[in-house]
C-alpha cells in the first residue's frame, strides 16, 4: 500500500473508533432489556461488552498501520499491574472464583481505557461532551419519573433512572454534573473547539457561548433538584467537592488564596468551613439515621473479613459470597445487640475502598491508592488544562461517593472514572513507547499481520462467549418468571439450560435452587444450594435449605440453617417462625413456645401483612393446649 492509503487507513480508524466511543458513552447510562434477568444491570454489561468486542475489532487495524506509537506513562502500567494481580489473585490463589459480571466488566473496561488513551487530547472534551449527553438522558428520565409519567424500576422507589434504585442514579448524576460544571465554566473554550475558524464573527460566538450557558444552567439545576429529591447524601457531598474544586483550581488555587486572603482571615474561614462541615454531617446524618447506622454495622462487620485475610483478600467480587456468615458470627457473639434490627440482607459494604479491601487483599488496595495518587500529582506546577481539571474533579467526587455508597459496582459510573482516568494519564511523562514495525518490507507487514491476526483470534471466542451469556441470562428471567407463576417444571428446565454457563453464579444457583425446593425434588435442591453458598449467602439461601432438610426429615441440618438465617438479621420474623414450625413438628413445644414469646416480644422494623399473620400465629401456638 501507498503512503496515502496507509494515512487513509488510518484517518478511518481513528475517526470510527472516536464515534463508537461516543456512541457507547451516551448510550451506556440507558440501557435497559427487561428480557434480561436484572435488566438494568446486565443489559447494560451485554451491550458494553458489544461495544468493546467491536471497538477492539477496529482497534486492531491499528496494527495494520505501520509506525503506530504506543505511549505508555506510569498510571498506565499501575493500572496494567493492578489487573494482573487481580487475575492472578482471583484464578490461583483462592479456593473459589465466582461467575463474576464485575471481572468481565474489568477487562473490558481496561479495553477502553486503552482505546481512550490512544485518543489525541483534541478528542478528550467531545468525550467528555460524549457523557455529558448521557447523563442528560438519565436526568430526563429521572424528571418523567418524578412527575409519574413513567415508572421506575423499583416498586419502592419514586425515582431510580434506568438503574435498580436511587443510589446508582445518583452517583451517575453527581459524576455527570461535576462533568457538567467544568464544561459550563470553561464554555468559551468549548465554543473556541468547535468553532476554530477567525473569520467566525465574534458575535456569534457569544451567542453559542449564551446557548450553551442555558443549556447548562438548565442541566446543572434539573440534576441537582433530582439530586436533592432523591436525598443522595453521597451524591451531593461529591458534586459539592469535585465542584468546589473545580473553582479552587480555575482561581489560581492556593496562590490565589496567599495573594488575596490574608493570614489571620484564612484562619478564621478554615474554622468556619470545619464547622460548617460538622453542621452538614449531623444534619445528613439525622436525614437518615437507620440508613447511617445501618451503614456503620457493614463497616464494622467488613472490618472483621479484611482482619481475617488482609494480604490476598476474599476474592474478587467475593463479597456477597462471605460477608453474610461474617455478619452471623457478629451477631451470634452479641445476642443482645442494640444493632440487630439494623440488619439485612446485603451485598455492598457501602464503602468501595473497605470492599474492594475485604475482596482484593491490601496489596490490591495500595496499588490503588498510588495510582490515583499519583495521576492527582500529574500536572500540578502545570498550566490548569480544562479537561485535565475536570477529569481530576470527576475521580474526586467518585472517590467521595465511593465512601458511602458501590459505584465500582455500577459500570456506567465505571466508565465515567475510566475517561477521566485516561485523560489524566494522557497529561503525564511518557516512561517509555512502543512502536509497530514502520517497515514497509515483507517482514515488517509479517509483524504486523501477526499482531492483527493474533487479535482477532482472541476476539473471536469472546463473541461467542458474550452472546452465550445474553442467551442465559434470558433464560434465567424466563425460568424465574414461570418460578413466580408456579410453572415449576418449565423453571426448572429453563434454569438446566442456563446453567451451562451460570453454573457458578451464586445468586442464580438459588433461585434455581429455590425452584427445585418449591417443586419437591430435595434432594436436586440440596445439592444446587450447597454450591450455591460458595458464591452467595444471604436468609433465602439458608431458609431454603432449611425447608428442603426438614422435608427430608434431617431435622438438625434444618434446624441449622434456619439458626444461621435467623443470626445473620436477628431483626426478622421469618427465620425464627420457620424454627418455631420446626420444633413443632420434631415434638419440642417448650422451645417452639420460647420462640413464639420471643417474636411477640420482638420490635416491628416494618409492619406487613406476613409480620402480622406471623405474630398471630404464634400466640395461638402459645395458647394451644
Amino acid at each position: 500500500m501507498t503512503d496515502k492509503l496507509w494515512l487513509l487507513l488510518g484517518i478511518t480508524i481513528d475517526r470510527l473508533l472516536l464515534a463508537i466511543l461516543i456512541v457507547l458513552l451516551v448510550t451506556l447510562p440507558s440501557i435497559v432489556d427487561q428480557e434480561l434477568y436484572n435488566s438494568v444491570q446486565t443489559a447494560k454489561f451485554i451491550g458494553f461488552s458489544y461495544a468493546i468486542l467491536v471497538l477492539a475489532t477496529v482497534s486492531a487495524g491499528q496494527m495494520l498501520r505501520p509506525g503506530t506509537v504506543f505511549n505508555i506513562t506510569a498510571s498506565d502500567l499501575i493500572l496494567l499491574l493492578l489487573v494482573v494481580y487481580l487475575s492472578i489473585n482471583r484464578y490461583f490463589l483462592q479456593p473459589h472464583n465466582a461467575f463474576s459480571i464485575g471481572y468481565y466488566e474489568m477487562i473490558g473496561l481496561s479495553v477502553l481505557y486503552a482505546i481512550i488513551r490512544q485518543q489525541p487530547r483534541s478528542h478528550h472534551f467531545l468525550l467528555l461532551i460524549a457523557t455529558l449527553l448521557g447523563g442528560l438522558a438519565q436526568v430526563g428520565t429521572g424528571f418523567r419519573q418524578l412527575l409519574g409519567f413513567v415508572p421506575s424500576y423499583n416498586i419502592n422507589f419514586k425515582v431510580t433512572g434506568a438503574y435498580f434504585n436511587p443510589g446508582p442514579y445518583s452517583g451517575l448524576l453527581a459524576s455527570v454534573f461535576i462533568i457538567g460544571i467544568g464544561l459550563y465554566l470553561y464554555r468559551y473554550r468549548l465554543v473556541a473547539f468547535f468553532i476554530r475558524s477567525r473569520i467566525v464573527a465574534r458575535r456569534f460566538r457569544l451567542a453559542a457561548s449564551n446557548i450553551l450557558q442555558v443549556f447548562f444552567i438548565t442541566l446543572l439545576g434539573t440534576s441537582l433538584f433530582i439530586l436533592i429529591a432523591v436525598r443522595s447524601r453521597g451524591a451531593i457531598l461529591a458534586v459539592l467537592a469535585g465542584s468546589m474544586y473545580i473553582f479552587f483550581i480555575q482561581h489560581g488555587g492556593y496562590a490565589w488564596i496567599r495573594k488575596k486572603i490574608s493570614t489571620q482571615h484564612r484562619l478564621f474561614a478554615g474554622i468556619g468551613i470545619f464547622v460548617l462541615i460538622g453542621i452538614l454531617a449531623v444534619g445528613a446524618y439525622r436525614l437518615k439515621k437507620n440508613s447511617a447506622d445501618g451503614r456503620v454495622l457493614i463497616w464494622k462487620v467488613t472490618g472483621q473479613l479484611i482482619a481475617d485475610r488482609p494480604w490476598l483478600g476474599h476474592g474478587f467480587d467475593q463479597f456477597k459470597a462471605v460477608y453474610m456468615r461474617y455478619q452471623a458470627k457478629f451477631f451470634e457473639e452479641r445476642p443482645d445487640s442494640s444493632e440487630s434490627p439494623l440488619a439485612d440482607n446485603t451485598q455492598y459494604a457501602f464503602n468501595e475502598l473497605l470492599q474492594f479491601t475485604a475482596e482484593n487483599g491490601v496489596v490490591a488496595t495500595l496499588l490503588v491508592l498510588t495510582g490515583i495518587g499519583l495521576a492527582f500529582l500529574t500536572g500540578r506546577k502545570k498550566k490548569v488544562r480544562p479537561t485535565l481539571l475536570i477529569a481530576q474533579a470527576g475521580v474526586l467526587g467518585f472517590c467521595l461517593f465511593a465512601i458511602f455508597s458501590y459505584p465500582l459496582q455500577i459500570l456506567p459510573i465505571k466508565a465515567n472514572l475510566v475517561l477521566c482516568l485516561a485523560i489524566m494519564a494522557a497529561y503525564q511523562p511518557i516512561t517509555f513507547s512502543i512502536q509497530i514495525s514502520h517497515s514497509t518490507d515483507r517482514s515488517g507487514k509479517a509483524i504486523r499481520m501477526l499482531l492483527t491476526g493474533s487479535i482477532l483470534a482472541i476476539l473471536c471466542p469472546l463473541y461467542v462467549k458474550t452472546t452465550s451469556i445474553y442467551s442465559a441470562f434470558i433464560l434465567y428471567q424466563e425460568a424465574f418468571n414461570l418460578q413466580q407463576h408456579r410453572s415449576l417444571p418449565e423453571a426448572i428446565s429453563r434454569y438446566q439450560q442456563a446453567s451451562v454457563i451460570l453454573q457458578d453464579d451464586g445468586e442464580f444457583l438459588t433461585s434455581y435452587g429455590k425452584a427445585l425446593s418449591l417443586a419437591n425434588q430435595h434432594e436436586q435442591a440440596i445439592d444446587v444450594l450447597t454450591r450455591a453458598e460458595k458464591y452467595y449467602t444471604s436468609t433465602v439461601t439458608y431458609t431454603t435449605l432449611g425447608d428442603s432438610y426438614k422435608e427430608l426429615k434431617q431435622y438438625l441440618q434444618a434446624e441449622r440453617c434456619y439458626r444461621m438465617a435467623s443470626a445473620m438479621t436477628p431483626g426478622r420474623f421469618y427465620p425464627e417462625y420457620l424454627l418455631a414450625k420446626l420444633y413443632l413438628e420434631t415434638g419440642e413445644k417448650n422451645k417452639a413456645v420460647a420462640i413464639a414469646n420471643a417474636l411477640l416480644q420482638k420490635e416491628v422494623k416494618i409492619e406487613s401483612t406476613a409480620v402480622y399473620q406471623i405474630r398471630a400465629e404464634m400466640k395461638a401456638l402459645i395458647t394451644a393446649p
